[in-house]
């Protein structure tokens, strides 16, 4: 009886002893980092063994061999492994102690995982400019991070629905990276950009819009003498063919309209003593400079 009392304890010390020190995992999780690719994050506490990592690609165990990994899950920590799968997969985690990695009865109650993450943002954009330098459009961005993306496609509409003018490579850089295009665009018209972001799976993200002026909008002008007797003339520096001007008083009434053809320089003549605003008025963009005048006679 003593020997039997003896085996009996033995045998309830190792199970204790077994399931104190059997791995706890806390939570796991998969996402999609591709269109086969998926990543594994296993978090663990307690316990001094190994966790065997089944991973199914279908949804039911029992269809297939599953591919077996396995860690070392020693005290408190996290551990991820990255598998291929042509198909949702199904992952089951086995904790044992005592057991050849890859081997053993488990030591806890498995656990599943199944229905992935979203995963992390492909491109995270940081700064995005676009800037008119004669008839091109300079296009300066950077990325604060990239994660299995693929390309850019840089994106422009003048009229009526945005349209590709080109496609750059992204560099994947974890870090970020910068970037550059050169857009000739000699339009009067203003023109939007933005940027369609497109992840390896075909997933895709567009940036915010970026408006730049056409060619000539704007333009500034000069009106001498001002303060003016009466007459005065003013002179564009940069004529378009159809500009128009708008002489304003004190009222905020219209007094005078004049279009501007084939010529940089009008006279403003017989004005009433008083101050004025001069609006020059781009008729193809809407595009407005103004000016005041100061009439002393």
């Amino acid at each position: 009886m003593k020997k039997i009392s003896l085996l009996l304890t033995t045998l309830v010390l190792s199970a204790t002893l077994a399931m104190a020190q059997c791995p706890q995992i806390t939570s796991a999780q998969f996402i999609r980092t591709g269109i086969t690719s998926y990543s594994l994050t296993v978090n663990y506490t307690g316990g001094n063994g190994n966790i065997n990592v089944m991973i199914f690609c279908a949804t039911n165990p029992t269809s297939g061999i599953p591919d077996v990994r396995c860690f070392a899950a020693n005290g408190t920590g996290s551990n991820t492994i990255n598998f291929n799968c042509f198909i949702e997969p199904l992952v089951i985690l086995v904790p044992t102690v005592n057991a050849p990695c890859g081997q053993g009865a488990p030591c806890s109650t498995p656990y599943f995982v199944s229905n992935p993450g979203a995963g992390p943002v492909p491109i995270k954009l940081g700064a995005f400019y676009a800037n008119r330098d004669g008839n091109q459009i300079k296009l300066l961005w950077e990325s604060q991070t990239e994660i299995n993306a693929e390309r850019y496609q840089i994106e422009r509409k003048i009229d009526r629905d945005f349209e590709v003018v080109a496609e750059i490579d992204a560099t994947n850089n974890i870090a970020g990276s910068n970037y550059s295009y050169t857009d000739v665009n000699p339009t009067v018209a203003t023109s939007q950009y933005r940027l369609k972001m497109i992840d390896l799976d075909g997933t895709y993200s567009f940036s915010e819009i970026r408006a730049v002026k056409g060619v000539g909008t704007g333009t500034d002008f000069s009106i001498f003498p001002n303060p003016s007797s009466g007459t005065s003339r003013l002179t564009i520096t940069d004529i378009t063919p159809s500009t128009e001007v708008q002489v304003v008083d004190h009222a905020g009434r219209i007094v005078r309209t004049i279009r501007m053809n084939n010529t940089n320089s009008i006279e403003l003549s017989n004005l009433q003593k008083g101050m004025y605003m001069i609006r020059v008025i781009n008729k193809e963009t809407g595009a407005v400079v103004t000016r005041k005048l100061s009439v002393v006679n």
